[in-house]
């Protein structure tokens, strides 16, 4: 459940309720010992400690990796400072996050090729591109430098974000 897709978690939940019980029910007709109100109850109660194991594990995988994105947005911010770059939109990978870390609006880096992202740049007046290691696959040239665009000026690595400014 990732983005907007977690709006859909009540109904999901509400989906595999219903579904431990048609399933209990159609079981209970091959084997006619079950107690069906037993089963359904046993089957919830399992789905619900392997949701809440799967999701303790996840959170626990991935807190370290959240704080990492924090880290490097706030490394990206304070570089920008340092460039006395201008209110504009910064485009990276996760906008609400790099907001949140720096406080700086920004937009979300196409995945469309390089074409797409200089337009995008374009419409929203963006002066920096941060071309982060979690990039579509169409722009690994342009992140690892085997090609280049006329309108994209490399201009430095903050770790492993390589910045761009946008010629106009």
């Amino acid at each position: 459940m990732r983005h907007s897709a977690v709006a859909l978690l009540p109904w999901s939940a509400r989906l595999a309720a219903q579904g431990i019980r048609v399933a209990v029910r159609w079981a209970a007709l091959k084997l006619p010992h079950w107690n069906v109100e037993r089963a359904q109850r046993g089957f919830t109660l399992v789905a619900l400690g392997a949701s809440t194991a799967l999701s303790l594990s996840f959170l626990v995988y991935n807190a370290g990796a959240w704080d990492e994105e924090l880290r490097r947005y706030q490394e990206v911010a304070g570089w920008l400072e340092q460039q006395a770059a201008g209110p504009s939109p910064v485009m990276v990978t996760d906008p609400p996050g790099f907001w949140y870390a720096s406080g700086r609006p920004a937009v979300v880096t196409p995945s469309d090729g390089p074409d797409a992202l200089v337009a995008a740049a374009d419409w929203y007046n963006v002066e920096y591109v941060a071309l982060e290691a979690a990039h579509a696959p169409v722009l690994h040239p342009l992140y690892f430098g085997t090609e280049t665009s006329a309108r994209l000026e490399p201009v430095a690595w903050v770790g492993t974000t390589r910045m761009f400014r946008v010629l106009r």
